[in-house]
C-alpha cells in the first residue's frame, strides 16, 4: 500500500489490479461504485468498461441494426451490454446479476453454452449447421 495515494492523479489511468481473494471484495465499499470483475482467485481488476458504447459504435460503423444484437455474459463486467432492447444471453456460469437482466441463460461457457444458444436462436444453417 502507497500513503497517500490519490488515483484522481493519475488522468491516465484505465485499469487498476486488487489483490484480494473473493471473500474479502464484499469488504471493498468503493469497489460497489466501480466496473470490476475477477479473472483469478487471487486477485481482481478494476475499469471504466462500457460495452453497450463499444457494440454500438460497430453497428453504427457496419450500419447495422440494434435491435440484431445478441450479447452473451457471464461477469460484472458484461453487465454495462445487458441493456433493453438487445438480446441478451447469461452463460449457466454468470453471477446472479447478469442471469436477472438476461433474456435466456444457456448452458456454461466450458459446456458449449455460445454455441448451443446460437443454435436455438436459428442462427445456423438447419441443414448443414453452418452459419445462416
Amino acid at each position: 500500500m502507497v500513503p497517500g495515494l490519490d488515483p484522481e492523479d493519475y488522468p491516465e489511468l484505465y485499469k487498476a489490479y486488487v489483490a484480494c481473494y473473493a471473500p474479502d471484495e464484499q469488504k471493498l465499499e468503493t469497489l460497489r461504485e466501480l466496473p470490476w470483475c475477477r479473472f483469478h482467485r487471487e486477485y481482481l481488476f478494476v475499469g471504466p468498461a462500457d460495452k453497450a458504447f463499444g457494440i454500438r459504435k460497430i453497428m453504427d460503423h457496419l450500419g447495422a441494426d440494434y435491435a440484431d444484437v445478441i450479447v452473451f455474459g457471464d461477469a460484472l463486467n458484461d453487465v454495462s451490454m445487458f441493456v433493453d432492447g438487445w438480446y441478451k444471453v447469461a452463460m449457466g456460469n454468470a453471477c446472479d446479476e447478469v442471469k436477472a437482466l438476461a433474456d435466456v441463460v444457456t448452458e456454461d461457457v466450458i459446456s458449449d453454452g455460445i454455441w448451443n444458444a446460437c443454435e436455438r436462436l436459428g442462427l445456423f444453417d438447419p441443414v448443414d449447421g453452418k452459419e445462416g
